[in-house]
Parts: C-alpha cells; structure tokens; sequence
C-alpha cells in the first residue's frame, strides 16, 4: 500500500513497469497529491499522472501480469494523461483495476510544455515484444517510426529494445485522461477529469479504450471538464455528427403490407429475413426471397432513398444448419459461393447473420466450452472469409443475445474487425409487471455493451411489439395502438387479454420510450435495430404495381404514433445523421456516403 503521499515537481506520477516474469497484484494507492510535468525527452516518463505497462526489455521475453490495483482518493494536476497497457501480457495483461474519488487536471505550465524543446522518436511499435499478438502500430497515422514529433502528450512505453528507444522514442497520442489497452474488469467511481483552458494541440479526450480490453464499468459517469467536444461536461463517448444506423428486420410474413419506401425513407438497412443455411452449405426456404414485383418495389425504393438492402440467414427455429457448416471448410466455401450467387440474382447489397445461438441450445443453454469454442471459431472463420468475398464495401451485420457472455466471446473472436454492425437483441427480458424489454434495461445492456465491444459498430435493439404478462406471447405495436386508441404516447403497458381470455398486463414500447431509447444510444452507440419494421401501424395506403392494397392504420392524423418516425425524431434531435449508401444501376452497393 502507498498511503498519503505527495508527489511534487515529477515527470512521472504513480507508475508500474512490468518488464520480466512474476505478477503484480493487490496494491493500493491512497489518499495521494500529486504535480508531475514534463522535463526532457531522455528522461524516463513523460509527465504522466499514471503509467502502469507491461512490456518486456527484450522482445520475445515473457512478462507478468498486473492486476487487483487500487486508486482511492488521488487529485492533482499534470501535463500529460494516464496509461494503463496490458498489452504484453497475455490475454488478460491487467485486470480487476478501480478508481475511486479521482480529480485529476491536465494543465501546461512548466519550461518544457510549449513543445520547443528537443524532439522525441516516434516509435514503430508500442511494446517492445513484437511477436506478442497484441502489438499494434503508432497510435496516430501518418507518422513514421524514428521520425521527429513534439513530446508533448504522447505515451512512454520504455525501456525497449535497439536504437535510441531507450531514451528518446513515444509512441504519437494526444494526453487523455486515462487511455486503457488490454484491460479488463476496471471500474471509475466519482471520477474527474478537467483540461485546462485555453485547450492546447495536444490535449485528449477524458476516457479511451483499444478493443482488447473488456468489463468497463462507469465510464460513461466520468465527468469530463473542457473535453474537446464544445457540451464535453459529462459529455458522451461519441461525437454528435458521426453516422448513425437505423437497421430494420422484415420478415417475409411482412412483404406484401409493407410501404416500401416509407421504409426505406426512415432506415439505413433494410434485412430481408429469413431464409436458412444447411450443413452443407447449400441454401434453404428461398421460397422466403419477395417475389419479384415486391422485389423491385424494395429496390426501388432502396435506390431512391440510399437504403442497403441485406439477406439474412437464420433466427430463431431457422439456425439449424450452422454449427455443421462454419465447423466445415468444404461447407463455408460452398455456402460463400451460393451467397454470392443469390446476391446477384437478387441484386442485394449484403448479409446479415443471425444464428440464434453458436453454442447454445434453446431450453438447454450453453453448451460446454469445447462446443461453445468450436461453434465461434467457425463463426469467427466465416466472418472472415465473407468479408473478404464480398470485398470492403458490403454491409455485414450480425445479431447477439446481451447476456455478458456473448459480447466477450465476439470481443475475443475479432467479430468487429469483420462485421459492420453488432446488434443487440435487447428485449424478450422477463422484467417487472412481465416487461419483455423496459426502458431502464435496454439502456443497461447499452452500457454492458459498449463497455466491451467497439460502441460505434453496436446497435441497441429495438421491440416493435409487446408481450403478455400471463402467457409471454407477442402483440405487435400495430395492433395495440389501434386496439387502444387513443394511446398516450408515454404508455408502455396496457391492460388487456391474453391469448386465452385472461386478464394480462400487455408490455411495450410505446412512441415514448422509443424515442428515450433511440436518443440514449445516440449518445453511445452506433445506431439502433428495430425487430421488426412490419409490426409498426402502416402510415400511408399501400398499393403495389398489381393492383393489392393495403390501408393506413396508424391512429389520428399525421405520424405521431408511428415508433418508425419516434426514431428518426430522436435521431435527427441528437444531431445524428443516418447513414446511407449509393447504389449502382445493378442495385449492388458500391460505397458508402461519409
């Protein structure tokens, strides 16, 4: 334990270097006043309020881990941010870390701050052990390694191996609050971080985290003083004008009484659902393709509106063939191939995965791990070999179950490295009065989520219809708007009936909740997914080019009880724009619009 310390006029503030073997566990740092402030390049630490690293001296050597490390009561001012890097350490370099009642302001005042002093190095790698996987590149673009940088909030990874490294290189950063690589299990409690003003180049962001690291709990109530974000003051982890998706599933039950355009008007995605995969990778139930005069209704309407429009595999009941094929090389070939073919023939922008669920079997559970790994290898194989056939540009998306365990399984498999969109079934839940999804834990399982998983490639999922109390079966929105007209908009239960005559609480979103969930993950994520688009009241009359009809049956005037519109009302109030996409005359997604 280091206990009511003071630590004053210092290039480095509270530091552990893991350079060899042995592990570092259970220490506490408390009740600590610290000024640490930048001094010159051939010193060790850079001005650092914290520095904890595991890197070895010489590449190829093992290291330790560090974890159980606790931070109680710490305020001070520095001239650069905080580090955490497990990256040497395995898998798992630090874990079960927490900050406690933390005030720290990041200022410019010493000799050296105005960046004028000697040049630092830029290095070619940020730890020394480059046959570690976890290794990764410069952390800013476009600077190559050995060239000159200003010292001034980049992060010191010493000692490592050959060249002046051992006094001079940094890997190129800006000076946040507290950036985590290969963490997990670290959690912020009552947690400030202030930049002083006027803000200076090479000030960060209050929080960062790599991909690798895992179980991240309260950042989004760290307080952020002067970010670079102009409303930074609590600010959320995501800019207001980066791109938000609106990804909606369609069954085929839903074809012929859906508004193609209307749809296509208010989503980014558009997914066909669902036809199925066999063990051998050939293709079932095409039957459930829109037949043709629909077809071209949806690419018409996806043409107009910049909409991709997405084949899924799978769902519940539809996941069968799965587990045999992903485990097959044979079979993955052979069901990429058959892809390929269908998308052409039905000029479709991409392909959406929904295996409910790899090592899972419902009214079981999990399988044992040995299954559970096998089924995601495969999975993780496939992800690979998609986005590699159908090239850079192709909208992959993929759908999970937020139970904690899932989001680690597709973290550890490099799901997002592959797969545009992980989204969330965040609803089903069983929660108070039966509420299969109520606003306060889809908000959670945002939370959960982002906290592991990349925030922008996530999407919170959305119910479009509600669940009985008594007997769990659903009612779409459609249904209960016109059933109780008129609904007030902030309703998320009603009293009804169930399928067999008795009295229920129905449970849903209503266009309220919609819209709090929607403007929530506007904040945090990368977009919502909507289960399904169908069960949403009809806002036009519908009539295809064969004559068939279908009327409005959205209560009222205008849209106002339409859950679609709730979305893109909260949407465009967050200041998100929705991401689109050009289509070519073949109906093939080329590129998307930034």
């Amino acid at each position: 334990m280091f206990d009511n310390i003071s630590i004053w006029d210092s290039n480095g503030g509270l530091k552990i270097q893991q350079r060899s073997q042995g592990n570092i566990h259970n220490v506490t740092y408390s009740n600590i006043v610290l000024e640490t402030r930048y001094c010159a390049p051939r010193w060790w630490g850079n001005g650092e309020w914290l520095g904890l690293s595991n890197s070895p001296r010489d590449d190829g050597h093992a290291v330790g881990t560090m974890s159980m490390l606790r931070f109680v009561n710490i305020s001070g001012r520095s001239e650069n941010g905080g580090l955490i890097s497990g990256l040497s350490g395995g898998s798992r370099g630090a874990t079960d870390i927490s900050f406690e009642n933390v005030h720290i302001k990041i200022d410019s005042w010493s000799n050296y701050s105005s960046g004028a002093g000697p040049p630092c190095a830029a290095d070619g790698q940020i730890c020394s052990n480059e046959s570690h996987p976890l290794c990764v590149k410069p952390g800013v673009s476009g600077v190559a390694p050995g060239a000159n940088l200003t010292c001034m909030g980049t992060r010191d990874y010493r000692p490592h191996n050959g060249g002046n490294c051992s006094y001079y290189c940094r890997t190129p950063a800006k000076a946040n609050g507290i950036h985590v690589e290969n963490v997990h299990g670290l959690r912020f409690k009552n947690v400030t971080f202030e930049y002083a003003l006027p803000r200076k180049a090479w000030m960060g962001e209050c929080f960062s985290a790599d991909k690798h690291s895992t179980g991240i709990v309260g950042a989004d109530s760290i307080r952020c003083i002067n970010g670079p974000s102009a409303e930074s003051e609590g600010r959320p982890l995501l800019k207001a004008d980066d791109d938000f998706a609106v990804v909606a599933y369609l069954p085929e039950w839903r074809y012929e009484g859906a508004n193609w355009d209307i749809v296509a008007q208010h989503v980014s995605h558009l997914i066909l659902f669902s036809i199925e995969v066999r063990g051998s990778g050939e293709l079932g139930a095409l039957d459930r393709i829109p037949r043709p005069a629909l077809m071209a209704e949806a690419q018409e309407a996806a043409t107009k509106h910049g909409t991709a429009l997405l084949i899924c595999f799978g769902g519940n009941g539809r996941s069968a063939g799965f587990s045999q094929m992903v485990r097959s090389d044979r079979s993955r070939a052979v069901f990429l191939k058959n892809l390929v073919a269908l998308m052409s023939l039905h000029r479709l922008d991409g392909v959406d995965y929904n295996w409910e669920y790899p090592g899972y079997e419902m009214g079981r559970g999990y399988l044992s791990d040995a299954e559970v790994t096998a089924d995601y290898a495969g999975l993780m194989k496939l992800f690979v070999e998609t986005r590699t056939i159908l090239g850079a540009s192709a909208p992959i998306t993929m759908s999970y179950y937020p139970d904690g365990r899932q989001e680690e399984l597709l973290l550890r498999g490099g799901a997002a490295d592959s797969v545009d969109y992980l989204m969330m079934m965040s609803y089903d839940q069983t929660g108070g009065d039966g509420h299969h999804s109520e606003r306060g834990w889809g908000n959670r399982m945002v939370m959960q989520g982002k906290d592991i998983l990349p925030a922008q490639q996530l999407c919170a999922g959305l119910p479009f219809y509600g669940r009985h109390s008594t007997d769990g079966n659903w009612v779409t929105y459609e249904d209960i708007v016109q059933q109780h007209a008129p609904l007030p908009p902030d309703a998320d239960v009603v009293a009804s009936k169930d399928d067999g005559g008795k009295p229920s609480k129905l449970g849903f979103n209503g266009v309220a909740t919609i819209e709090h969930r929607t403007a929530h993950s506007a904040k945090f994520v990368g977009g919502v997914m909507i289960w399904e688009v169908g069960q949403d009241c009809r806002l036009a009359p519908t009539v295809h080019t064969d004559g068939s009809s279908h009327v409005r049956t959205c209560p009222g005037e205008g849209d106002k009880n339409s859950l679609l519109t709730a979305i893109t009302r909260a949407r465009a109030a967050a200041g998100r724009g929705l991401v689109r996409f050009s289509r070519g005359k073949g109906g093939k997604t080329f590129e998307r619009e930034l």
